[in-house]
Parts: C-alpha cells; sequence; structure tokens
C-alpha cells in the first residue's frame, strides 16, 4: 500500500515536470508607434507585438507616466491627447516582464493654408486662431488687441481711456490694424495675418456657402472657387446673447445663431464714430433654416471675437477713387457713359457697388471702369458710387431724366 502511495507521487512530480518544460516564454514585446506627436482632442490606437505567437501567457499591462492625464488620456490601446506636454506609455509582459515604450508629445498646432481659388491668391486657415480642430470656436479677441480672454466690454477694452479712443481714432478713414496689434500676425509670424474688409468681401463675391452641421457643429460651410476645397466657420453666439449690447440686438434677430470673426479693418460707413470695426461672415439662418444670409456686419470694437487668419502679403489699398461727372442730364431713351478709376492704378481690390436712389428712372449696367446709364422715366435720381473696400471715398452722380 505505501508503495503504491510513493508511486502515485512519483507520477504527479514526472507530469508537473512535464508541464513546465511544455511552458513557451515571451521573448520580444513592442509597441507601434514608438514615438508620435499629436495635438490635443486628437485620438490615436497603439498596436502591440507579442512574440512568439503561441507564448504561453501573453497577457500585457499598460500604463503611463501621467496618472493624472493632464497630457495624454489612456483606455484599451487608445490614446487622447489632453493638453501640449510630453508623457510616455509602457507596456509590460507578465509572464516575461519584457517592456516596450511610446513617447508621446502633445503640441498644439497651428492652422493649415486651404486655397480657395481666390483672384488674390491669398490663403485662409482651415480653423480660427486658438481652435484645436477647425469646429472649435477659439480664442476671443477685442478688436486690435493680441492676447485673448473671456469678459470683454467698453471700460476693459485696452484702446480706450474712458473718454476717447486712443488708437484708430480717425473718424473719417478706413483704417487697418498694424502688425503689432494683428492677433493672428502676433501669434502665427509669417505671412499670417487677420484678413482686411477687401479679402473678405473677395471670399462673399467668388465662393459659395450653405449653413450646416459638421461633426455636431452648426456654422457656415464655405466652398472654394473652381475647387473642392472649403473652410468652415463655426457658431460664434448668438445676437443678444453672447456679452453683445442692445446695439445690435432685436426682437427679429435675438435667438439667430451667427458664425463671426474680425477683420483688420475699421470702417467709417457714415457713422461718424470710432466704435465699429468689420466682423466677418455675419452669417446666420432665418426661420427653419429656410433662408442663408451670407455677409458681413459691423459690431462695436470691444466685443469679443474669433479671428480666422489669412496667409499672404497685405493687399494694396485703394486711397482713391473718382468719376468723370457728378451730374448728369439725360432724355428719355438717351445712353450715356459714366467712367470711374481706382487709385493707385495696381491697388489690388477694386469692387464697386452701384446703387440708384429711385429705381425705374434709369437702367444701368456695369462694366469695367465705366456705368452706361439709360434714361427711363422723366425724374431725378443719384447714382451711388460705393467704394466697398473704403466707403468714404464713395460718390454719387446726381442724374435727371427728362421727357423725349
Amino acid at each position: 500500500m505505501l508503495r503504491k502511495s510513493i508511486f502515485s507521487v512519483f507520477c504527479a512530480a514526472l507530469l508537473a515536470a512535464a508541464a513546465c518544460t511544455n511552458v513557451i516564454p515571451v521573448s520580444y514585446v513592442s509597441i507601434d508607434p514608438e514615438n508620435m506627436e499629436m495635438a490635443p482632442g486628437e485620438v490615436r490606437s497603439l498596436s502591440v507585438t507579442v512574440y512568439p505567437d503561441n507564448a504561453t501567457n501573453r497577457e500585457i499591462e499598460w500604463s503611463t507616466d501621467d496618472p493624472s492625464m493632464s497630457v495624454i488620456a489612456l483606455s484599451d490601446q487608445t490614446v487622447k491627447a489632453i493638453a501640449p506636454g510630453t508623457a510616455t506609455v509602457k507596456i509590460r509582459s507578465v509572464s516575461s516582464g519584457l517592456l516596450a515604450f511610446c513617447h508621446i508629445t502633445v503640441v498644439k498646432k497651428g492652422p493649415e493654408m486651404v486655397d480657395m481659388g481666390l483672384p488674390s491668391g491669398i490663403k485662409w486657415a482651415d480653423r480660427n486662431l486658438g481652435a484645436d480642430d477647425p469646429q472649435q470656436v477659439g480664442s476671443l479677441f477685442a478688436w486690435g488687441e493680441t492676447k485673448a480672454r473671456e469678459s470683454f466690454s467698453l471700460d476693459n477694452y485696452s484702446m480706450w481711456d474712458g473718454s476717447v479712443y486712443t488708437a484708430y481714432n480717425n473718424v473719417n478713414a478706413t483704417e487697418r490694424l498694424l502688425p503689432a496689434h494683428d492677433a493672428a500676425a502676433a501669434e502665427l509670424g509669417d505671412k499670417w495675418r487677420m484678413p482686411v474688409f477687401a479679402e473678405i468681401l473677395e471670399l462673399l463675391i467668388n465662393c459659395n456657402a450653405k449653413w450646416g452641421m459638421v461633426y455636431g457643429v452648426e456654422g457656415a460651410e464655405i466652398h472654394g472657387n473652381g475647387n473642392s476645397e472649403s473652410i468652415f466657420i463655426p457658431v460664434t453666439g448668438k445676437i443678444g446673447d453672447y456679452n453683445w449690447d442692445t446695439k445690435v440686438s432685436n426682437e427679429l434677430n435675438k435667438d439667430l445663431p451667427v458664425a463671426l470673426f474680425w477683420s483688420a479693418s475699421k470702417v467709417d460707413a457714415g457713422l461718424e464714430s470710432n466704435d465699429f470695426a468689420v466682423s466677418g461672415m455675419g452669417a446666420n439662418p432665418r426661420e427653419a433654416h429656410t433662408e442663408f444670409a451670407f455677409n458681413y456686419t459691423l459690431l462695436p470694437r470691444c466685443f469679443g471675437l474669433p479671428v480666422r487668419p489669412v496667409y499672404g502679403d497685405l493687399p494694396v489699398a485703394v486711397t482713391g477713387f473718382k468719376i468723370d461727372r457728378e451730374t448728369l442730364e439725360l432724355n428719355v431713351g438717351q445712353t450715356e457713359d459714366i467712367h470711374y478709376q481706382f487709385s493707385p492704378d495696381n491697388c489690388t481690390y477694386k469692387f464697386l457697388f452701384v446703387d440708384s436712389s429711385e429705381p425705374g428712372i434709369i437702367s444701368y449696367g456695369e462694366h469695367y471702369g465705366y456705368v452706361t446709364v439709360r434714361g427711363q422715366y422723366p425724374g431725378s435720381t443719384e447714382l451711388l458710387f460705393e467704394c466697398q473696400e473704403d466707403p468714404v471715398l464713395s460718390k454719387t452722380c446726381r442724374i435727371t431724366v427728362k421727357p423725349e
């Protein structure tokens, strides 16, 4: 009986030894990639190799040297970048103790250039200044300030001393921000800058827009001129509901979302005030999203708005505009040409808006360098030649139509 028990123990020991000799250890582990750069908000997957494929215990432990998740968040082999900084993801073979590492650098990336096919050749940024992706509003700035902040009023505006504006205070002129007061130029350098008023007009004239949703964010989708490129202007806020005062709010528009950003231009616009600067893409959908308004607007310069940079040389500004006659008499059925000229001759943009104060008295056709006017019915009207880059330069021709 004793002999049988000894034999059983001996057999169990042999089986255990055999089992030990059949363990296949892990001899190699790796993680891919070993180094990567990410932007805040970006999500990437990591892959792991465990060799050999038939190792007895292929279990892997995951860890990071950023347990507070201040730089990255790790979950199920997926890394999400949180904020700029560095962090390391470590994997460890449970059976062999072998290690592998992925070193991660999170950096705040700047905007990328988008060629919208515009005649000027300037490129628009794919996102607002300070935004991690095109759907974010990004940082907010008062017009002419280069430091982002969250609270905006005339009292905390750096160009207001309590009674007058201390810069860009020529009431009767369109003024551009100098590079020192341009938030995009200050942060991005090179040829990045804020768009001038005429460049917003160029985008409006040459591109198509629609109101839509991109990754769950509402805003204006602007599609390039003759190409497949596009940019997205996210909703900035709601008129009357974004620390904005009653100057721009009314009952009709109070709850309409708007997609806005600052230009680098302050215009007179006949307001006899230094309060207003041009905001680009004053776009909003009307009731039930059935109609879409895509235009520029004017807002008090102390307001907080995003900045959408452009890349390229500054355009040559219009400094003068003239027409060859300020009065004109026509008979019914008679036609005459009114010639106009921008100066300097090499100014980049020559945007002109022509409009009659009394529709029907005359008809007119616009051509490069002149407008043809035809008398339709007896009466008088004023034909406005509005220099859109600088409304102060606009001219008016007084037209009288006499019976035949």
